[in-house]
C-alpha cells in the first residue's frame, strides 16, 4: 500500500501527532505513515516547502502527503490537493503550492464545501484524513473534492543573479546548524564560468573554493559544498555553522565571481 507522509509544526512531542495518525489507522487499517518533519517552526511554509520538495522523490507512485502547516481554514478559505509526480499533496491554500514543484502541479482540487466547517480546530484530524484515506483506496473521492477555482499564490524565494554576482538567502537550517541556501548546483556553475569566486557570509570571511566533504577542511573551520540535492551548504567541519556564523533564516548570503576579462 503506498504511504501517506506527515510534515506539521505540531512539535514532535504533541499528542496531535499521535491523535492524527491513529485517526488514519481508524479509516484506513494497515496504513503505512512516515513522519517526514514535526518540528517545522510554526506557520513557517518556506522551510515545510524545503522539506517535503527535498523528500517526496524518494516515495512511491500513489503516496500522499499532508502538510499541516498554517493550515487555518477562517485564513485561508480553502483545502487544496496537488497531484504531482504520481503523488498527491494536502496542504492549505496558504501559498505553499507555489514553493513545493519548479513547475505548478496539475491537476489541483479543492475539497468539496460540505466539508468545510468553519472554526475547526484540527482539521488534519477531521478532514484530511478522510480525504487522504479516499485517495489512497480511490473511493468516494468525487463527493469529496471538487475543480480548484483558482489558488494563493506566493513569490518563490530565489537567489538574485546579475552583475557576476548572486545574492543568495538561507533557506533551511538542519540539526546541524548547517545553514542550506537557494542557490543550485547548475545555478551556481551557470553563473560561475569557470572562474574563481568569494562568498561572503559577513564582510570580512570570504570562502574562496567549493569542498566535496565536510573533512576537506580542519575541524572547526567554515566550508561550502553542495550536498545531496545539489543545494549550496554552509557549514562547519564538526561544527554548528548557522549559530556560530550568525546565519539565520532569510539572511543574505552573497557570492562574486571575478569579473570577466574581454579580449
Amino acid at each position: 500500500m503506498p504511504l501517506i507522509s506527515i510534515t506539521s509544526d505540531f512539535g514532535s512531542d504533541s499528542h496531535y501527532v499521535a491523535a492524527l495518525k491513529a485517526h488514519i489507522l481508524q479509516l484506513l487499517p494497515g496504513a503505512t505513515i512516515l513522519d517526514i518533519s514535526h518540528n517545522i517552526t510554526s506557520h513557517n511554509i518556506l522551510q515545510a516547502a524545503f522539506v517535503v520538495r527535498n523528500s517526496y522523490k524518494n516515495f512511491p507512485d500513489g503516496s500522499v502527503h499532508l502538510i499541516a502547516v498554517d493550515s487555518n481554514i477562517d485564513k485561508y478559505k480553502k483545502y487544496l490537493v496537488l497531484e504531482h509526480a504520481n503523488q498527491y499533496f494536502i496542504t492549505s491554500d496558504n501559498g505553499i503550492a507555489d514553493l513545493l514543484f519548479d513547475i505548478d502541479p496539475s491537476p489541483v482540487w479543492q475539497f468539496d464545501d460540505n466539508l468545510i466547517a468553519s472554526g475547526d480546530l484540527f482539521p488534519e484530524k477531521n478532514i484530511w484524513a478522510k480525504v487522504a484515506a479516499s485517495l489512497i483506496t480511490k473511493q468516494k473521492i468525487e463527493t469529496l473534492l471538487k475543480a480548484c477555482d483558482g489558488h494563493r499564490k506566493m513569490k518563490s524565494l530565489k537567489a538574485v543573479v546579475s552583475d557576476d554576482k548572486i545574492i543568495a538567502s538561507v533557506i533551511f537550517v538542519d540539526s546541524y546548524q548547517n545553514a542550506f541556501l537557494n542557490v543550485s548546483k547548475s545555478e551556481f556553475e551557470s553563473e560561475q564560468k569557470g572562474r574563481d569566486f568569494k562568498l561572503y557570509y559577513d564582510s570580512r570571511h570570504p570562502i574562496k573554493e567549493i569542498s566535496k566533504a565536510y573533512s576537506d577542511v580542519p575541524e572547526g573551520e567554515e566550508l561550502i559544498l553542495f550536498n545531496e540535492n545539489d543545494y549550496l551548504e554552509v557549514a562547519i567541519n564538526k561544527g554548528r555553522a548557522a549559530s556560530l556564523l550568525g546565519l539565520k533564516l532569510g539572511n543574505q548570503v552573497i557570492i562574486e565571481f571575478e569579473k570577466e576579462t574581454i579580449k
